[in-house]
């Protein structure tokens, strides 16, 4: 990470080509680099993301044993989230 991002407090900022990647792409690229921060973090994660994530992006935190929560921001389309450490799901395993 730059020493610009973080004084900003911004982390990864990525332009992606309109015609290349999709909205799901670039929400979906959000959402990996946040799992990376969850399973190498020791403290509580806050990061503004699309609320079009927050479906996605519960299932990776509750797979990872962290509690998300979120907040609306004043744009619609961004909320602020909020993870800290729980309980770990334990692995789902198929039963004939």
């Amino acid at each position: 990470m730059s020493d610009d991002a973080v004084e900003t407090g911004y982390g990864l900022l990525v332009a992606f080509a309109e015609g290349d990647q999709g909205n799901d792409f670039v929400r979906g690229f959000h959402v990996g680099v946040l799992w990376e921060q969850m399973a190498r973090e020791a403290d509580e994660i806050n990061v503004t993301v699309a609320t079009a994530s927050l479906g996605t992006l519960q299932r990776c935190a509750t797979h990872c044993g962290w509690v998300m929560t979120h907040e609306p921001t004043d744009y619609d389309e961004w909320a602020l989230v909020t993870l800290k450490h729980g309980r770990r799901l334990p692995d789902l395993k198929v039963v004939k």
